[in-house]
């Protein structure tokens, strides 16, 4: 991530998938590291498998309008989900995708900068299968130069009744 620009982060996946929690937890995150950030849900009928997209902005400066028309980074948690918003890649778009239940095909045409991870099977193999999505943005953060602490806690902060062990670091 260029820390002295902003940067367009989109999300997008089905109801269910955790495409709002890892979005608000990355804004939570850049936020508590002293950046400007926004965060944006977006999605439809509150159920299963509805499209769920998420726009999120972090900046060193000022941010004036929290949309954007193309994404400097997508992460991308379902298939189903390119078709809405293909439109947002271009071809300096950096694509982040879980490789595990999609085929990197789908964005062969629309950018050149792709990171497919097995977060899926990963999650199935170490830890809960429901994991990936927190798999997916350990990954990103780093990926955006997020320290890591800040990115836990703010993973802490949304998810926390989910954890068992509140202290552990995977």
């Amino acid at each position: 991530m260029n820390h002295n620009n902003q940067t367009k982060i989109l999300f997008a996946g089905e109801g269910g998938q955790g495409v709002q929690t890892i979005a608000e937890a990355l804004s939570m995150a850049a936020s508590n590291q002293n950046f400007k950030s926004t965060y944006i849900p977006s999605f439809g009928v509150e159920q299963r498998g509805a499209p769920s997209i998420a726009y999120v902005i972090i900046s060193s400066d000022e941010i004036s309008y929290p949309r954007f028309e193309t994404a400097d980074v997508l992460v991308v948690l379902s298939e189903r989900a390119i078709d809405t918003i293909k439109r947002k890649i271009s071809l300096n778009s950096d694509v982040i995708f879980d490789s595990s239940t999609i085929d990197k095909k789908y964005f062969e045409r629309t950018t050149q900068k792709l990171l497919g991870l097995p977060a899926t099977k990963y999650a199935k193999e170490k830890f809960h299968v429901k994991s990936y999505n927190v798999i997916i943005f350990g990954a990103l953060t780093k990926y955006l130069d997020i320290d890591e602490k800040h990115a836990w806690d703010a993973i802490l902060a949304i998810l926390s009744h989910k954890f068992t062990d509140k202290t552990k670091r995977y």
